[in-house]
């Protein structure tokens, strides 16, 4: 998973039952042209504007429609609860199983259920929240789906989504990347990923990655901060 992405609260949807969640990240392959307006879902008349949804890369769009979402990060762990092979897509519902995740969720403002038991003359409480996760479109070319291209279809998937025993050395691998004085935007995307944000202000750009901030003037680095 790509750094910049969230996960928002599950519930009960109109059409897909338990564990569906309005958050949702649209991924087109290069096969097919980024609409210019998507539906979230077929109750959904109008659609949502491409433009005004959250862009996490190029080719990569979130819904963010949710009562409370929380920032994931790179290699944060998910469980996938249902995977379904329609003609223009692939989709995946993803649960985030992450404790850093699951700590960030704010009790107060969460959608959460309640359940009180009388003993006697003792009463307790047991309060139960929503799962964190998102739902992940990734669309081709109908030919390509229809045709069998496995591996054009993993290839382009495995970009944003990796079973834990591939993701794990590659996770141990870049915790030792050198950043380097006067590196280009496009070198430090290569080696750390899409960041957390990015925040321009004039000539300079920085790139946060977590407790990291990589500092840019004129597309350049000039400084790299640990928080």
């Amino acid at each position: 998973m790509v750094n910049g992405m969230y996960a928002g609260e599950t519930g009960k949807g109109f059409l897909s039952g338990a564990g569906d969640t309005k958050l949702q990240y649209l991924h087109y392959h290069p096969s097919v042209t980024i609409p210019k307006k998507k539906r979230s879902s077929p109750i959904h008349i109008f659609g949502k504007k491409t433009n005004e949804m959250d862009q996490v890369d190029e080719r990569t769009f979130g819904i963010l429609e949710s009562t409370q979402r929380v920032p994931l990060q790179r290699g944060d762990p998910l469980k996938m609860d249902r995977i379904e092979f329609l003609s223009d897509r692939v989709e995946f519902n993803l649960i985030s199983t992450g404790f850093r995740a699951l700590r960030q969720i704010d009790i107060n403002k969460s959608s959460k259920e309640s359940r009180t038991t009388i003993s006697g003359t003792e009463a307790s409480q047991r309060v139960k929240i929503p799962n964190l996760g998102f739902r992940f479109k990734f669309f081709f070319d109908k030919e390509i789906l229809k045709g069998g291209e496995y591996r054009t279809v993993v290839s382009e998937i495995s970009k944003y989504l990796l079973p834990q025993q591939e993701a794990k050395p590659m996770l141990e691998a870049e915790k030792n990347v050198q950043i380097d004085q006067g590196m280009s935007e496009d070198e430090v995307l290569k080696r750390l990923g899409q960041p957390l944000r990015a925040v321009s202000f004039g000539e300079t750009k920085t790139l946060i990655y977590g407790d990291m901030k990589v500092a840019l003037n004129n597309g350049k680095v000039v400084e790299v901060k640990i928080d």
